[in-house]
């Protein structure tokens, strides 16, 4: 009889660390309210958000590296980047949306019905972050990965798509436009609208550098004559040289 209520004691607690492994996955890739909601088997009513501040990237000459490279070689280099990338998104508390392929998004401001300033600076945290990261990695071939990325701000429409592998999703122009702001970025860069601009711009450790709206490509009728910005840190905020013992250090601290 002892032995068995040990035993159920021991089941119990196990289901208990199991339980809270879900709840921990869940919220790792839903917001944290839409997490509950999931947990507890309740309905996730689509909502409209304002300023969110969406981020998309992807890796210069990713095509090149995987017609060139081992398919495991590939993985390996994802993983090692996309695993930093996680943590960095969750020392931020900023949501990752989806990875597809070498494309990495992620958006700030999904908590509440209304992103702030502050949800925008963590954006750009993270795509600045990003960039440092990879240039830390190297490719299969063994040269430094560039990564470009864009940002935008504005309202979107957010839900749970699917059943059997249910998916946080955003929706409207201005997911477009984030995505549209990426491609018009460069190697190494961080192509930014007027609207997270103008919520990020008072920031210490930010330098904005304005692009000539003649050079910039066509991303929807509203933004089409609207200044963009190149955003890098400030001299004097830059992480440490990398592969440096402080680059690590920042790497796990900052």
């Amino acid at each position: 009889m002892e032995q068995l209520k040990t035993e159920l004691q021991k089941a119990s607690e196990e289901l208990t660390q199991e339980k809270h492994k879900t709840v921990d996955l869940l919220e790792s890739i839903f917001p944290r309210d839409v997490a509950k909601k999931l947990i507890h088997r309740q309905p996730v009513p689509a909502r409209f958000i304002n300023d969110v501040t969406i981020l998309f990237s992807d890796i210069v000459g990713f095509t090149s590296i995987c017609g060139k490279c081992a398919a495991m070689d590939v993985v390996n280099m994802l993983e090692s980047l996309f695993t930093e990338f996680d943590r960095k998104c969750g020392q931020l508390h900023l949501t990752k949306i989806e990875t597809i392929g070498d494309a990495y998004v992620v958006a700030g401001g999904l908590q509440n019905n209304c992103g702030t300033a502050d949800d925008a600076v963590k954006v750009s945290l993270m795509a600045l972050r990003m960039i440092d990261v990879t240039e830390s990695v190297l490719s299969p071939e063994g040269l430094p990965l560039k990564m470009r990325i864009g940002l935008h701000t504005g309202s979107v429409l957010s839900g749970v798509v699917g059943a059997k592998m249910p998916r946080y999703c955003l929706f409207g122009n201005n997911v477009t436009v984030a995505n549209k702001m990426e491609s018009d970025s460069e190697a190494g860069k961080i192509n930014i609208s007027l609207t997270t601009y103008s919520l990020t711009c008072n920031h210490a450790a930010f330098q904005f550098i304005p692009r000539p709206v003649h050079v910039c490509k066509r991303v929807s009728r509203d933004v089409l004559s609207e200044r963009r910005y190149f955003l890098q840190w400030r001299p004097g905020h830059e992480p440490p040289a990398v592969k440096s013992r402080r680059f690590q250090k920042w790497l796990i601290h900052s």
